[in-house]
């Protein structure tokens, strides 16, 4: 069964907004087994790239790290994560954005 809702997250070389954002997002209400969070490296070159592996590595399964270093810019790396996102519902969230622990189930209503 696939989830029904994919969080897209384009980045590129924000570490620190990236560890924010998923913070906040591994911690929602909503079941775990109906939301992925697909995170999209754009090629950083900073420590954006182990942040990324590492949250991927701790929450397998709802989380996913994936590298677009082909094309870039943010679109790009938005277009990979349709390409790969598995939900109905997609949601487009930038690093460094933060909301509550109820946003998902807000948003799907």
């Amino acid at each position: 069964m696939y989830p029904s809702v994919s969080i897209i997250i384009p980045v590129y070389n924000d570490p620190f907004g990236l560890k924010e954002t998923l913070d906040c997002l591994v911690t929602q209400v909503f079941p775990k087994d109906q939301y992925e969070i697909i995170v999209i490296d754009n090629g950083s070159t900073d420590s954006t790239f182990e942040i990324g592996n590492s949250y991927a590595d701790q929450f397998h399964g709802l989380i996913r790290f994936v590298l677009e270093n082909k094309v870039k810019g943010s679109y790009a790396a938005r277009n990979k994560g349709i390409e790969v996102s598995h939900g109905k519902l997609l949601i487009f969230m930038d690093a460094n954005v933060t909301v509550g622990s109820d946003y998902i189930e807000k948003v799907n209503d």
